[in-house]
C-alpha cells in the first residue's frame, strides 16, 4: 500500500507492519522493531556510548529505567528507582544518569550498582543532558537554574543562572563550548567556561509572553554547532544561528506540540516528534516529510545512535521504537 503525502513528494510503503518511509535524495527511515515493558509512558530515551544498549525512563508511577538490546529490542535489565524521569548515558563509558523528582542517580551499568544519588531537595528535575567528552552532565528543574555536575562522580561544579521560568530542555553543543536550555518561555544560550548568556532566545512577541502555546520542549545543536534548532508548543520548528542568536528559518508542522528534536550525526537531517507522528526536516531543502502513526500516543523523546544509522523513539503510548536510516 502506498500513500502519497501532498506536495512533500514523499511516500510510505508498509510491509508486515514495518513502516517504510522515503523521502528527498533516496534517504530511507525503516521500523526495525518495537518493544514495551513500562507500566506508564515513556519519557526518556538514549543510546549507550558503542549503541549496544537504550535506556528508557518513564513516569513517576512506573518508578524504572530499562535497558533494552538495541539490536532486538530484548530487555536486558530493570532498575528500580524511587522515580524517575530522564535518563542520559555517558558518551565514553556505561554510566547512566536517571533523574526523577528531587534525585539524581549515577548508575555503574556493568556493575547495576549507585556510583553517587544526589538528593537535590529544592525541585524536581525536568531534564539532563551529558557533554560530548562526558566531562559534565547538566540539569534542569523548575528553580530557574541551570546545574553542572561531574561526569563520573556527579559532584556538584557550579550553576547556569537564567532570566526566569522552567527548565524544560538541555543540549550541549559538539564543540563542547555551549549548553543550551529553559523553555518557559525563554531559552538560552551559555558559554560552559564563563557561565554567561551568551544569546537569550524568545519565539514569541512581549504582548504573548504569558500564553501557555509559546514554551519550548526541545532545542538541540547542529553538529557543526553552527544553529540550534527548537520546537515547542506552537507547532513550529526554528532554526537560530549560534554565532548570532538571529533567527534562520521557521517551519510550521502537524498541528500538535513539538516534543523533541534531534539533529542526525551527519546534520543532513532533523527528526522531530509529534502527537502519534514522526517527522523529518531535509535540511538543506526545507523539506518536511512525515511517519504518520509512527506510534499510538504523542512521541516524547528520541535519539540518534552516535554512527547516525539508527534513532530510538519513545512515546505515551509505552512503547519503545527502533528505526534505521538507509541513504
Amino acid at each position: 500500500m502506498i500513500f502519497k503525502i501532498r506536495y512533500f513528494a514523499f511516500c510510505f510503503i508498509i510491509i508486515s507492519g514495518l513502516i517504510f518511509a522515503g523521502y528527498a535524495k533516496n534517504i530511507i527511515i525503516k521500523g526495525i522493531w518495537s518493544a514495551k515493558g513500562h507500566y506508564d509512558q515513556i519519557i526518556s530515551v538514549d543510546f549507550n556510548y558503542n549503541n549496544e544498549i537504550v535506556a528508557t525512563g518513564s513516569d513517576v508511577r512506573d518508578k524504572t529505567v530499562k535497558l533494552w538490546d538495541s539490536k532486538n529490542g530484548k530487555l536486558l535489565k530493570t532498575i528500580e528507582t524511587d522515580a524517575n524521569w530522564h535518563v542520559a548515558f555517558h558518551p565514553k563509558k556505561n554510566i547512566l544518569v536517571s533523574s526523577g523528582n528531587n534525585t539524581i542517580v549515577i548508575w555503574d551499568v556493568d556493575g547495576s550498582k549507585i556510583i553517587n544519588k544526589i538528593d537535590d531537595k529544592i525541585f524536581s528535575v525536568r531534564t539532563l543532558a551529558f557533554s560530548p567528552d562526558g566531562k559534565y552532565f547538566a540539569t534542569g528543574d523548575l528553580s530557574n537554574v541551570i546545574k553542572l555536575w561531574d561526569g563520573d562522580t556527579g559532584n556538584f561544579i557550579k550553576e547556569f543562572k537564567t532570566g526566569g521560568g522552567d527548565c524544560f530542555t538541555l543540549d550541549f553543543s559538539p564543540d563542547g563550548k555551549y549548553v543550551s536550555g529553559g523553555g518557559n518561555p525563554d531559552f538560552y544560550i551559555w558559554d560552559i567556561s564563563t557561565g554567561n548568556i551568551v544569546h537569550t532566545l524568545k519565539t514569541y512577541t512581549e504582548d504573548m509572553r504569558y500564553d501557555a502555546n509559546i514554551d519550548t520542549f526541545s532545542v538541540a545543536f547542529s553538529p557543526d554547532t553552527k544553529m540550534l534548532a527548537s520546537g515547542g508548543a506552537d507547532h513550529k520548528i526554528r532554526l537560530w544561528d549560534v554565532t548570532t542568536g538571529l533567527l534562520l528559518k521557521v517551519y510550521k508542522v502537524p498541528p500538535a506540540r513539538i516534543n523533541k528534536v534531534e539533529f542526525s550525526p551527519d546534520g543532513k537531517i532533523l527528526v522531530f516528534g509529534t502527537y502519534k507522528i514522526l517527522g523529518v526536516l531535509n535540511v538543506s531543502t526545507g523539506q518536511i516529510s512525515e511517519i504518520k502513526n509512527a506510534h499510538k500516543g504523542a512521541v516524547t523523546d528520541l535519539d540518534f545512535s552516535s554512527d547516525g544509522k539508527f534513532f530510538a523513539t519513545g512515546a505515551k503510548d509505552k512503547i519503545l521504537k527502533m528505526w534505521r536510516v538507509l541513504p
